[in-house]
């Protein structure tokens, strides 16, 4: 029994990692593929209506309710992760090598975000370190004028200005999407 019990429990963290994995992934694909924000959302919400009659034991099965309402949802979401990581993915991975070239794109905004740090000082305490770490962003625009904010090393946005530049490769993604290599 309490064995049995266990599997459950680990099967559901499992999941709900998997899950959250998969999402942060997908968000990281995102940022390297040039497509609006709504069309991978769109696409995946499709294919997890779809998708969850198919997995509804499943999740009666990880739920362990018969709440039609909860296992839907469940349902919905983890086919919404695992559909929306293998689009993103799939578009990424799939590119095609012999449609690689570089493309010049101006740099629109410059974005810099800057996060405390903390650290550790009790059990449940944490405690600002007084050091900060930033993230640099460069928004631009290509040829084609579509406009994406790219995740950028701190030398590269140092060397950006408003107005100026940049080359990216970008190769044709499986699905029509480029994507930035």
């Amino acid at each position: 029994m309490n064995l049995a019990r266990g599997i459950d429990y680990t099967l559901r963290i499992t999941v709900l990692l998997g899950c959250l994995l998969l999402s942060v992934f997908g968000y990281v694909l995102y940022e390297r593929t040039i497509i609006d924000w709504w069309l991978p959302v769109g696409a995946a919400l499709m294919m997890a209506t779809f998708m969850s009659p198919l997995i509804s034991k499943f999740s009666r099965f990880l739920t362990k309710s018969q709440s039609k309402w909860l296992n839907t949802v469940c349902s919905l979401a983890v086919a919404g992760t695992l559909s929306y990581f293998s689009l993103l993915g799939c578009n990424y991975w799939f590119s095609d090598p012999a449609s690689e070239h570089k493309e010049n794109a101006v740099v629109i905004e410059k974005i810099k975000d800057k996060r405390q740090k903390y650290r550790r000082v009790g059990r449940n305490r944490m405690v600002s370190t007084g050091e900060y770490t930033y993230s640099y962003y460069l928004v631009v625009e290509f040829d084609d004028g579509k406009v994406k904010k790219i995740p950028a090393s701190a030398k590269a946005y140092s060397r950006s200005r408003t107005g100026s530049t940049r080359t990216y490769t970008l190769r044709d993604g499986l699905l029509g999407y480029k994507v930035v290599k």
